[in-house]
């Protein structure tokens, strides 16, 4: 390895930035279009990082009795879902992050949430079951 420089580094090695979120991270994902990353941490809290810098762009905690479980990124990269131990499932805007919807979605925590391709719908396990839900968060089907 003593070809390694750290002044010009090659292939994935690069220098990045680091940040820290209030318990262990335990979901993320990119989103407006890479600018901004996502990280969900057991604490129930969820926090977004400038994806260049890697500063806070905002940072919201415990909006998820008992934790976070799993996030997913919209397709367009401008809305996110995140699910919690709380039986809840958040949809919130990248870029401010507001939460514009809660979704009771059952009696367990909810360990997934997944978007259709075109962004149309939304499905989130909890126990047993799994739900889909339109764009406006009203239930359109479930099984289980």
């Amino acid at each position: 390895m003593s070809d390694l420089n750290v002044d010009s580094p090659r292939g994935v090695l690069r220098r990045g930035w680091s940040a820290a979120v209030g318990d262990y991270a335990i979901a993320g994902g990119w989103s407006l279009r890479g600018e901004a990353l996502m990280v969900d941490d057991a604490a129930g809290g969820v926090y977004a990082f400038d994806g260049k810098s890697g500063a806070t762009a905002w940072a919201r905690r415990g909006v998820h009795e008992g934790g976070v479980l799993a996030v997913a990124i919209h397709p367009s990269g401008t809305a996110f879902a995140t699910a919690g131990q709380d039986r809840r499932v958040l949809i919130w805007s990248a870029a401010e992050g507001r939460v514009s919807r809660a979704i009771d979605v059952g009696s367990g925590w909810v360990e997934n949430v997944a978007w259709s391709p075109d962004g149309q719908w939304l499905a989130a396990s909890c126990s047993r079951q799994v739900r889909a839900y339109g764009a406006d968060g009203t239930e359109v089907w479930r099984i289980g």
